[in-house]
């Protein structure tokens, strides 16, 4: 789980992550969840990146760079 994007390194958003971080099964639900799923994020700030106009935090995201 990435606690900050460092620029220049790839995220992709995860619905598994982004559902581990409500623990007590209350999700927002929505088709962005599913339709991020597997994006690439586009970096915005170490904090707080973006997949179009969905605000993406570090922790719901893996980095897939090697």
């Amino acid at each position: 789980m990435a606690k900050q994007f460092i620029k220049g390194k790839t995220y992709v958003f995860t619905t598994k992550k982004f559902k581990k971080d409500f623990p007590n099964g209350k999700v927002i639900n929505g088709s962005w969840i599913t339709k991020c799923n597997g994006n690439k994020v586009a970096y915005e700030t170490p904090e707080s990146s973006h997949i179009g106009f969905y605000s993406i935090l570090p922790r719901w995201c893996k980095c897939i760079d090697k």
